[in-house]
């Protein structure tokens, strides 16, 4: 959670007259800091404006930084004391994607998305950098702004938002008024109709066998023959002096089905031992690599699908495009390089724990693939590797993740609805809480952050994170009385308290936990980012931290009795994935890319705190405890523990990442105390096959809500626009629905406002002896399927 403190002040340009047809520059360039006064003004003298007639305002803006680095909500602009909001503006869509398929909003809040920028040059359009925008002018912004406008003086009032604790200064250029004949927005296409005509057939397809043909050469490459296409994969290991051990298309000898092959090699103080099995859907491989040294042995490993063939196929790392020839990931909550031909697909992906939080997916000229750039073997020691790859006959990524997200177990049930309630301060009354559980029907509450507030503690800080839950006395009793009103509201709505797994504001704890922290590589003890520093530790079982914050979990779950525990940042912190100087996680290692030199260890703290989650997952098992986490699952562990995982929606793009965990977006990318931004964020979630948790809800419903039939869900297949879930289907598209058992559903329409759709576009159809829902609906509306358990 970010503070933002406005710093007033006035800068005042003198006042000219706007003229139709005739632009008026009222200023060339102005800068604005951050630091007071923090704001600037300028003014102009309108006459009467000719009936039909548009009265624009426009600019560029930067915030002036030494190179290109992203963006933030950094400006405010205010039209004779109305701020500018995004259906104002007019030479572009309020949304925007980057060149790395991160969308994003120009205007949130009221705060104008600026750039970090050294000038206004075109290098964000046409160099290939993963924030960069190749298809729209992200410095020029030009509003509309009739509507606050007024004859006479006129005051245009611009805020620099001061989001970091350093001073930044707000560039504008050539901000300029005119009034001329009207300028249609940009802003997009608005809402279509429902179709005519025949409708796609949307029923889960369940585990497919593919038709393929395996083959493996005795040095360890892999072919595999998929109607008529070949799909060659070459594997490397790293030698000394920047060379490599490599496997070669060379002879093939044919694999059967559910038999495996263990071809062999080795390198510079390892070797390989590969087992590769075919499976129905997939083939799976295990690379067993073990240290012959007496030292230390650092290895870049590497799997490659050969793409060069005349037809070059859609290609996406971790879910997304890659922005150049030459590109590479690294996201271990969805470890994947995938080709999409017109004819198939086919994906890659890092099965065990250690190559998924080491994965590496990369882009080359004529190849796809993944890799560890930083496998650390103790001497005496081995680790085995796994990957799969998967084939899609006539498919598309969707099929492949299906088909992954079945044999990884990624299908289990997702409660729902929720909230995340400030009322654990204590505030609030039975009777509030009661309306507040029975109006929204909630089977889950969370907690907010635990804090000092009313406590006699003198640290300078008002979270109390980690080891410090415990000493925020007065919290902790009204959580537990928070607690008991939910249950006495109804015993089935749960309540879960917020922990996070690293970070810690206990008096004196750089002292007592002074071997616990995360360090970078100049030693550096690493925060979370706050307005204040909070300080991040490693949980482990054996370390100080990780003892007193376990006996933590034990007093919170004896003394507030919660249901269960809401870990934030699940998989890690909002620090570098890597810690130096600290103990060994046992498999990382520092290795030079180019000349394959070991210079030393880190860890990833992933993997050091992994058995400390693990621990806390067992305890909470065996008193009957629930556990939601923030964040994908990085590692095979992690996801077998079968809790629901959402992600902080900044991007609607970031469900991506949830793809191979549970899809859940947490209602946050707008405020969702209006029911309809609440809806639309419903609708748009969807079109990443995501399903939305209610987070502050503050707007209390009447009567029926969407949010009631949309829980719970099992998710059975994702697919653009929908969740096709074993007790009910939510989508935002058009179609005939059904389950393969072909039960009936109950359907639930909503347009665009989340309104109940009185008399929907809906009818039953038989297709090839099936029961389906044929629905119509235009663009902006959802609709929720439930099964029927009975005819």
């Amino acid at each position: 959670m970010k503070y933002w403190i406005m710093m007033m002040g006035v800068v005042i340009a003198s006042c000219s007259t706007v003229l139709a047809d005739r632009p008026l520059l009222l200023t060339a360039e102005k800068r604005i800091s951050s630091l007071p006064p923090g704001w600037g003004e300028l003014s102009f003298s309108l006459p009467e404006v000719p009936k039909g007639q548009q009265v624009r305002l426009s600019l560029d803006a930067r915030v002036d930084w030494t190179d290109l680095a992203g963006f933030n909500p950094w400006m405010v602009v205010n039209v004779n004391g109305a701020n500018l909001r995004g259906p104002s503006l007019l030479n572009k869509p309020v949304d925007f994607t980057t060149r790395n398929g991160v969308d994003f909003v120009w205007e949130k809040g009221g705060q104008w998305t600026i750039l970090y920028s050294p000038n206004f040059s075109d290098t964000i359009r046409t160099h290939p950098m993963p924030w960069g925008f190749p298809d729209v002018d992200p410095f020029h912004f030009v509003w509309g702004i009739t509507p606050c406008a007024k004859v006479g003086a006129n005051k245009i009032t611009i805020t620099h938002v001061p989001l970091l604790s350093q001073g930044t200064t707000l560039v504008l250029r050539n901000v300029t008024v005119e009034v001329g004949e009207p300028v249609q927005s940009l802003g997009g296409g608005g809402v279509q109709p429902a179709p005519d005509g025949p409708l796609p057939t949307y029923i889960t397809r369940g585990p497919q066998r593919v038709a393929m043909k395996v083959f493996v050469s005795p040095s360890g490459a892999l072919r595999l023959n998929i109607g008529n296409r070949t799909c060659n994969l070459l594997s490397r290991t790293s030698e000394p002096e920047g060379k490599w051990v490599e496997t070669n298309p060379d002879t093939w000898k044919p694999l059967p089905p559910r038999q495996s092959s263990e071809p062999k090699w080795k390198g510079t103080g390892y070797t390989v031992t590969r087992k590769v099995t075919a499976l129905d859907d997939h083939i799976h491989v295990a690379d067993t690599i073990a240290n012959t040294s007496d030292k230390l042995v650092g290895v870049i490993y590497e799997n490659r699908l050969d793409l060069a063939q005349a037809d070059k196929p859609k290609i996406l790392l971790a879910g997304r495009p890659p922005i150049a020839e030459t590109y590479a990931v690294d996201e271990p909550g969805h470890p994947s390089a995938i080709a999409e031909w017109k004819e198939m697909a086919l994906g890659m992906f890092a099965e065990d724990d250690i190559f998924r939080v080491h994965v590496r997916a990369f882009r080359e000229a004529n190849a796809i693939g993944l890799g560890d750039p930083r496998l650390g073997i103790a001497p005496g020691k081995f680790h085995t590797l796994e990957w799969s790859v998967y084939p899609a006959p006539k498919g598309d990524y969707y099929d492949v993740i299906n088909a992954v997200r079945r044999n990884w177990g990624c299908n289990f049930t997702i409660p729902g609805p929720t909230l995340f309630d400030g009322a654990t301060d204590g505030s609030k009354s039975q009777e509030y809480i009661s309306d507040m559980v029975r109006s929204r029907k909630l089977k889950l509450a969370f907690s907010g952050q635990t804090d000092f507030k009313g406590d006699e503690i003198k640290n300078g800080v008002d979270l109390a994170e980690g080891t410090a839950i415990p000493l925020a006395r007065r919290w902790c009793a009204s959580a537990t009385e928070w607690v008991k009103k939910l249950h006495a509201a109804d015993p089935d709505c749960r309540a879960m308290v917020y922990m996070h797994p690293s970070i810690c504001t206990e008096p004196d704890a750089e002292k007592k936990y002074a071997d616990c922290k995360i360090l970078d590589p100049s030693g550096t003890h690493l925060t979370s980012p706050y307005r204040y520093p909070v300080y991040e530790y490693i949980s482990s079982l054996d370390n100080a931290y990780g003892k007193a914050y376990f006996k933590t979990l034990e007093t919170i779950l004896s003394e507030i009795n919660p249901d269960g525990i809401f870990m934030d940042e699940i998989s890690h912190g909002s620090v570098p994935q890597y810690a130096y100087n600290t103990m060994w996680d046992g498999c990382t290692a520092i290795i030079d890319q180019n000349t394959h030199a070991v210079a030393g260890q880190c860890s990833s703290i992933v993997l050091l705190e992994q058995p400390w989650k693990s621990a806390m997952v067992k305890l909470l098992r065996e008193r009957g405890k629930l556990l939601v986490g923030n964040g994908p699952c990085y590692t095979r562990t992690m996801l077998g523990w079968k809790m629901p995982v959402l992600t902080e929606l900044g991007s609607y793009s970031f469900l991506i990442n949830m793809h191979l965990s549970s899809p859940i977006a947490l209602g946050n990318h707008d405020n969702d105390n209006d029911d309809r931004i609440r809806a639309k964020m419903v609708q748009r979630a969807l079109n990443y096959a995501g399903v939305i948790y209610g987070y502050s809800w503050g707007d209390q419903p009447q009567g029926f809500h969407y949010m009631h039939v949309m829980f719970p869900i099992t998710p059975v297949e994702l697919r653009p626009g929908m969740i096709l879930g074993r007790e009910r289907i939510i989508t935002n598209r058009s179609g005939s629905y059904g389950w393969p058992d072909g039960s009936k559903a109950e359907v639930y329409v909503f347009d665009g406002e989340g309104k109940p759709v009185l008399s929907p576009s809906v009818k039953q159809v038989r297709q090839g002896g099936k029961v389906l829902t044929e629905l119509r609906m235009p663009s902006d509306h959802f609709a929720v399927l439930v099964k029927r358990t009975s005819a």
